[in-house]
């Protein structure tokens, strides 16, 4: 497990493409195409993932099942960890018979108890690098009501940052010095939507 450093600056459009511009002017590389990512986060009845979020409660976690309509084959079961030593993810692929299963009846998880499907985010990303951070650009980001119509289109992008842990504050603000803001696109999605 590798802990690592996430900052996010959520911006406007005109924002968003001036901080693409200027990266892109410092020796910012292309790591991957373009594509659309859709996650169906889970909680339990308490929505108990959701106040912990809400809360900033450390350690918590946010259980997701990812996948890439363009690839409707790759589906990965995901669990985010939010500790004091910093954030980690757990991946594991999941085939069509456990995808099912868990829409329909839930994940158990030890901490969080039986998590059932409550909301679903797409977005589209674009994959960049510079000085060894990872940059990645979110945009087109729609929240859904697990199982209903009910939608919101975000009006906000987001640019976010990873790196190890080891990686300095100082350094990330010299690649970007924007401010940077707590946005959770699950919290979003159950204000929104729930």
């Amino acid at each position: 497990m590798s802990f690592r450093v996430e900052e996010k600056i959520v911006c406007s459009r005109v924002e968003f493409f001036k901080i693409f511009s200027d990266l892109t002017l410092s020796g910012m590389k292309f790591l991957y195409p373009k594509r659309l990512i859709s996650s169906v986060y889970l909680d339990n009845t308490s929505l108990d993932m959701f106040s912990d979020s809400e809360d900033g409660i450390l350690p918590r976690k946010k259980i997701r099942i990812r996948e890439y309509p363009q690839k409707p084959n790759e589906r990965s079961l995901e669990i985010k960890i939010s500790s004091i030593e910093g954030r980690f993810k757990e991946t594991f692929v999941i085939d069509n018979e456990l995808y099912n299963k868990y829409l329909k009846e839930g994940y158990f998880d030890i901490s969080y108890g039986v998590c059932k499907p409550l909301v679903k985010v797409e977005f589209s990303r674009e994959y960049f690098q510079l000085a060894g951070v990872r940059i990645t650009f979110d945009s087109e980001i729609k929240y859904e009501s697990f199982g209903s119509f009910k939608t919101f289109h975000e009006n906000r992008n987001v640019v976010e940052l990873k790196a190890s842990k080891d990686v300095s504050s100082d350094f990330l603000n010299s690649l970007i010095s924007e401010p940077r803001r707590r946005f959770s696109k699950y919290w979003n999605a159950v204000n929104y939507c729930i």
